[in-house]
């Protein structure tokens, strides 16, 4: 590219060369990998972008807040160092999601996910109780699968998760429920065999899944 500039202008041109940016096993981020990150709200949403940053590995937060913020160098050794002395609390990591969502989304956008992760993450919360306006600003940013109404009464909880994407086999969705690590509309599910039917609808036509205490699923019921 450089040359080709150079031929066709006969101007000088500079290329700047980066660091692939890799997970801590080595391997690369990007689409060819299936893991890519858009900086597109329509492919990666704030609350998205948020959850990805927090959940970096502890040995990869320094080197990418170094490589994705604006904040000096000094002050992200003085956070490294108030990290030590505080383990078990994601200092690096929560400095990381707010700073990079907020370069990338703005404010609002940093708002939109601070938000939808207090909703998420609140599972004591009853969801009788909110309307389906309220529903659907809450979980705007969760994932989501639509299903036919017609098959309420007809599927276990087992074939709705898997349906969900929250899980890859009704076996393996079996094992988390044994683990008491599914749950729908946040309470705790004991019977993969249990049958979804209206009174697990709420606000007209959802009804909430949640694996362990992160992952969510929204599941809207259609006509």
């Amino acid at each position: 590219g450089i040359d080709l500039i150079h031929k066709v202008t006969g101007t000088t041109a500079y290329g700047l060369t980066l660091p692939l940016v890799t997970t801590s096993s080595g391997q690369k981020l990007g689409k060819s990998a299936g893991n890519a990150i858009w900086l597109d709200k329509k492919r990666t949403s704030p609350y998205e972008l948020y959850q990805y940053l927090l959940k970096t590995e502890d040995d990869r937060v320094e080197r990418l807040l170094v490589m994705f913020t604006f904040m000096p160098l000094d002050e992200i050794a003085d956070l490294v160092k108030a990290s030590k002395n505080q383990p078990g609390k994601p200092i690096l990591h929560f400095r990381l999601a707010e700073s990079v969502v907020r370069l990338v989304y703005g404010d609002k956008g940093l708002t939109e996910a601070l938000e939808a992760t207090a909703a998420l993450f609140n599972p004591s919360e009853d969801l009788s109780e909110l309307s389906g306006d309220q529903l659907e600003k809450r979980f705007k940013d969760a994932p989501r699968v639509e299903v036919s109404s017609s098959l309420l009464g007809n599927i276990t909880f087992v074939a709705l998760f898997v349906k969900a994407g929250l899980s890859k086999s009704r076996s393996e969705c079996r094992r988390l429920i044994s683990g008491g690590g599914a749950y729908l509309n946040n309470e705790r599910v004991e019977s993969g065999n249990m049958l979804i039917n209206a009174e697990h609808v709420v606000a007209k036509s959802v009804t909430l899944l949640r694996k362990g205490k992160s992952k969510y699923c929204v599941v809207h019921w259609t006509n």
